[in-house]
C-alpha cells in the first residue's frame, strides 16, 4: 500500500506522465534541464505545450513542481519514490494499471533531473514568502468640478484627482487598496520608481559576473 498521498489537483498531470512515450519524456527532460528559472508559470507551461504537443502543459508543470517536497533532502531513492507515487496514483484514481511501468519509469527520469525545478520552487518560495505580492495596478484620473452659489455660472473651479488601485496577495488571499493622489504624489512616485529601476540595473550590471539573477 502506498504511503504517499497524491492531491486530486495533480491527477491530470500524472495521467499525462503515464502516457508520455520515450521521445516525449526525453523532450520533457531536456526542457526540465534547460528552462529559464526566472520565467513565470504561464510562459513555462506554454513552452511545454509547444514541446510535446499538449494543450495542458500547465497541468504537467503543476504536477512536476509538486514533487519538490519529496526530494528536499540529498539522500533520497528516486526509484522508491516513483514506485510509491505510481501505487498511490492507481489506488486513489481506481485506474487500471496498464501504464504503471511507463509511469514509474517516467517519474524516475523526472525526479533524477529535478535540480532546475527544485531551484525554481525555492526561488518562488523566497520571493513570495510572507510578503504582499502585487497582482494588478491602475491609476484612474478624473476631474471634479466645484460649483459656487451661482451653479449656472460657467466660470467654475476644477480639481484633477488621481486614484491608485492596487491588487495584492497576502497569505494566499487577494486584497485591494485604493489611494487618492495629487500631482505632487505622482511626481514623487515617478521619482522613486525611476530610482528603484536605476538601482536594479546597477546591481545587475555590477554583480553579473558573480550572481545569476532570476527575478
Amino acid at each position: 500500500m502506498a504511503t504517499i498521498s497524491i492531491p486530486e489537483r495533480v491527477y491530470p498531470g500524472f495521467k499525462i506522465i503515464s502516457e508520455l512515450n520515450n521521445a516525449e519524456i526525453d523532450k520533457v527532460i531536456e526542457f526540465v534541464n534547460s528552462f529559464n528559472v526566472g520565467e513565470d508559470l504561464e510562459t513555462l507551461a506554454n513552452e511545454l505545450n509547444d514541446l510535446v504537443g499538449y494543450s495542458k502543459g500547465d497541468l504537467l508543470l503543476q504536477t512536476m513542481l509538486s514533487f519538490s517536497r519529496l526530494i528536499e533532502y540529498d539522500e533520497v531513492n528516486f526509484q522508491d519514490i516513483a514506485n510509491n507515487l505510481t501505487e498511490s496514483y492507481f489506488e486513489l484514481t481506481g485506474s487500471k494499471k496498464t501504464n504503471n511501468k511507463r509511469l514509474t519509469g517516467n517519474l524516475v527520469k523526472i525526479l533524477s533531473n529535478y535540480k532546475n525545478l527544485k531551484l525554481y520552487v525555492k526561488s518562488r518560495r523566497n520571493s513570495l514568502y510572507n510578503e504582499n505580492n502585487l497582482g494588478k495596478s491602475k491609476i484612474f484620473t478624473d476631474i471634479r468640478l466645484v460649483f459656487d452659489d451661482e451653479i449656472a455660472d460657467k466660470n467654475r473651479i476644477g480639481i484633477i484627482l488621481h486614484k491608485l488601485y492596487l491588487e495584492f496577495e497576502r497569505n494566499s488571499e487577494v486584497q485591494e487598496l485604493h489611494l487618492a493622489l495629487d500631482l505632487n504624489d505622482l511626481k514623487k512616485l515617478k521619482h522613486q520608481i525611476e530610482q528603484s529601476i536605476l538601482k536594479d540595473e546597477l546591481i545587475r550590471n555590477d554583480y553579473k559576473e558573480n550572481l545569476k539573477f532570476i527575478l
